[in-house]
């Protein structure tokens, strides 16, 4: 697990991010997140400073008032793994990412008080926050996908 405080301090380096509710496993952020390219941005510095890595759970399509919504899952959760043996990838986390980006016009901002400051937090970021498994081990940050910077370091050589 992760401490909330941290991350919100970190992602205030990049977003704007505001902490709307936390509960015992959950917590709901707003953040000045307004496009699908600012949501890539924003799992990415998420990923890093949570040391996870995320997988697409499921993608809703947008409607009248809902300008974008996905949603992931750990990268040890069940999903496109084989279910019947528990692995070290395998391990079943019920850990979730859900972002939503909420359409930024006059009668929204009315019924929304996020979207109604400077700058408007368009973007509704829920996630639950227990892992079934440590975070920041080196034997759990060995399965993590390898980043475009690391990359990079090795393709100069």
């Amino acid at each position: 697990m992760y401490d909330l405080t941290n991350v919100i301090t970190k992602l205030n380096e990049t977003f704007c991010v505001v902490l709307e509710k936390s509960e015992k496993a959950c917590a709901t952020l707003r953040a000045n997140v307004n496009s699908e390219e600012e949501v890539q941005a924003f799992l990415l510095v998420f990923s890093d400073i949570t040391k996870t890595n995320w997988i697409v759970h499921h993608n809703v399509p947008s409607s009248q008032r809902i300008v974008f919504h996905k949603a992931w899952l750990c990268h040890h959760s069940c999903k496109h793994k084989s279910i019947h043996q528990k692995t070290e990838r395998n391990t079943g986390c019920s850990a979730a990412l859900d972002i939503k980006i909420k359409l930024n016009t006059v009668n929204t901002r009315r019924s929304d008080k996020y979207l109604a400051r400077s700058p408007p937090l368009c973007a509704v970021v829920r996630f639950k926050i227990e892992h079934n498994h440590n975070i920041n081990t080196s034997s759990v940050l060995r399965l993590l996908r390898v980043s475009k910077e690391t990359i990079s370091i090795f393709e100069l050589r």
